[in-house]
């Protein structure tokens, strides 16, 4: 991992106290139609029971499907799945489509589709492979907007603190509608819509960069805030920033990996500027 800086400055000092922190894992709690919450961690491989008109089945990888198993649904139920920070899981819902719920996410879903559409709901971010149905579109509603597809494998980062969200488009086409604003992406295209409301289009993305993370990576865009790469590192490490100094004014870029421990990782940052001190889960930016 590169950053930019200019001047020169003295090497950094990664100062860590005795501990160890270590990365994320797959693990997630699934909020029932009756409101019962069950911890993943805590339930066996297999049949979880029927939701709705859906088999709910845990597989050994840290997934959880649906299996539609009767045609007539008499009310519609939902359930919820949520992941917290240092936590990551995946998705097969009715309908074959699949999801990736990265760290401090969450996402609300039927048991079963019927109707003109299949909509859910997310907070945090989420990697979509959606199967194809000419008939009921696929629909993401996320803040104060939606993300509509037919057959397609997009991301959309929504998480509150990174004041805005980002939709990224990988294959087929997507269309996003935020306010009175709409646009109809294609591949490798993102849609940036920012606190106020304004819709960006960036063109030319590398959208596989953007989803690394559903593959064990860290991706920093090539104009990535130091503040961007620790919150990053907060979501998936659990630790909270604490900064008693300025911030670094620097710049990054690159991929890493997020298997590894939070203490490793910190000596790939650039070595020009930044100084940690590691106390339990708090990481705190030392003054220059």
């Amino acid at each position: 991992m590169k950053s930019r800086n200019s001047g020169s400055h003295p090497p950094a000092t990664v100062v860590v106290v005795n501990n160890m922190v270590m990365p994320g894992r797959n693990t997630a709690t699934l909020t029932l139609a009756n409101g019962q919450q069950v911890l993943l961690d805590s339930v066996g491989v297999g049949k979880l029971g029927m939701q709705g008109a859906s088999q709910v089945m845990k597989g050994e990888s840290g997934s959880l499907s649906y299996v539609q198993t009767s045609g007539v649904l008499r009310v519609m139920t939902y359930n919820v799945l949520t992941t917290p920070k240092a936590g990551q899981y995946q998705l097969k819902l009715p309908d074959g489509s699949r999801i990736w719920l990265n760290n401090l996410s969450s996402l609300r879903y039927p048991t079963a589709f019927q109707g003109k559409d299949r909509t859910v709901e997310l907070s945090g971010e989420a990697y979509f492979d959606i199967a194809r149905d000419d008939n009921r579109p696929f629909i993401v509603k996320v803040q104060d907007q939606s993300v509509e597809v037919l057959g397609t494998s997009f991301n959309i980062m929504a998480y509150a603190e990174e004041g805005g969200t980002q939709t990224t488009l990988l294959s087929g086409a997507v269309q996003v509608r935020t306010g009175k604003a709409s646009v109809k992406l294609k591949p490798d295209q993102q849609a940036q819509v920012m606190a106020g409301g304004e819709l960006r289009i960036l063109k030319d993305v590398v959208s596989r960069d953007i989803v690394s993370w559903k593959d064990g990576f860290f991706y920093f865009g090539s104009t990535a805030s130091f503040e961007a790469v620790m919150r990053q590192l907060a979501r998936w490490y659990d630790v909270d920033v604490v900064y008693e100094g300025k911030t670094p004014d620097m710049e990054f870029g690159g991929k890493i990996d997020r298997s590894l421990p939070l203490n490793d990782l910190l000596k790939f940052l650039d070595k020009n500027q930044i100084h940690f001190r590691l106390q339990g889960r708090k990481l705190i930016v030392l003054p220059n």
